[in-house]
């Protein structure tokens, strides 16, 4: 349990299953630079997630955002639901060594592609209560 985790907006729940990046800021938030960017390494990161939904919830939109192109590597989330009450959220975002250097004159563009992958990370997916049967 973390408490606080989903807040619920009367008959639905709100989950962002990024958690590992919750609270995150976007990577490059100068609006403009003077210099080149330079990133000492390429990287990987892989998450998996498992939300179990409460009792009384079913899921109600288990949309993703769209996948990111970052040069050869990029960004994908993906959810599926398993036994209809447990949200497995995958999440991929891998930033490929041929962009370790990136000149200022294209630094606007790789701004917009890292707050794409930060929008991506807080998209949320929604629960609504069951249906009592009555």
């Amino acid at each position: 349990r973390v408490p606080g985790y989903a807040p619920g907006t009367g008959k639905r729940l709100e989950l962002v299953p990024a958690v590992m990046q919750r609270g995150i800021t976007t990577m490059l938030p100068a609006k403009e630079r003077r210099y080149d960017v330079e990133f000492p390494f390429a990287w990987m990161e892989k998450d998996e997630i498992s939300i179990e939904l409460p009792p009384q919830f079913v899921l109600d939109n288990a949309g993703v955002p769209p996948p990111i192109q970052i040069g050869s590597g990029g960004y994908q989330a993906e959810a599926s639901v398993v036994d209809g009450k447990r949200l497995v959220y995958h999440r991929t975002l891998v930033y490929p060594e041929t962009l370790l250097r990136v000149p200022v004159a294209q630094y606007s563009k790789l701004k917009a592609t890292f707050d794409a992958v930060h929008d991506g990370d807080q998209h949320a997916i929604t629960s609504k209560q069951a249906d009592s049967g009555r």
